[in-house]
């Protein structure tokens, strides 16, 4: 009788630990973490790095900048940015202004910034035109600045 009281007590912890699994889950999934279909993506240093969907087959250039993240003033916004997405102190996002080069595909250079401590990683994504804002922000949104 013993024994089936503790195996009764353990149903709720078992219940309660898959639930709290199943939350943290959909909470890293929401919050912009990726499933197995992406892979990870690492500057030379280690500190920054990004993920991109496993068939991506896009430019991305990734680098550890010293400082802080700086935000675009309006005058800076006018010369490099063609479309500002997110100018912040946690996310620097815009479409850099670019000349197309005759013959060449038509490319998309996306700029994004994130803080680390002590200093920023910055990546550079050149896309095809087909692209969304939305597909380059969910990859965007994993991109991240931790010492190694």
């Amino acid at each position: 009788m013993k024994v089936l009281w503790k195996r009764e007590a353990m149903k709720p912890s078992i219940a309660m630990a898959c639930c709290l699994i199943v939350g943290s889950i959909i909470a890293t999934n929401s919050a912009g973490q990726v499933g197995v279909n992406w892979t990870t993506t690492k500057d030379r240093t280690g500190a920054c790095q990004i993920s991109v969907p496993k068939n991506w087959g896009q430019s991305i250039t990734l680098v550890k900048g010293s400082g802080r993240v700086r935000t675009l003033s309006p005058e800076t916004q006018k010369m490099v940015s063609q479309r500002m997405l997110e100018n912040t102190d946690k996310l620097v996002l815009y479409v850099m202004k670019s000349t197309p080069t005759p013959g060449a595909k038509p490319a998309i250079t996306y700029m994004a910034s994130v803080p680390g401590e002590g200093f920023h990683c910055t990546a550079q994504l050149i896309v095809q035109p087909s692209y969304s804002d939305n597909e380059i922000k969910k990859i965007v949104a994993t991109l991240s600045a931790k010492a190694p």
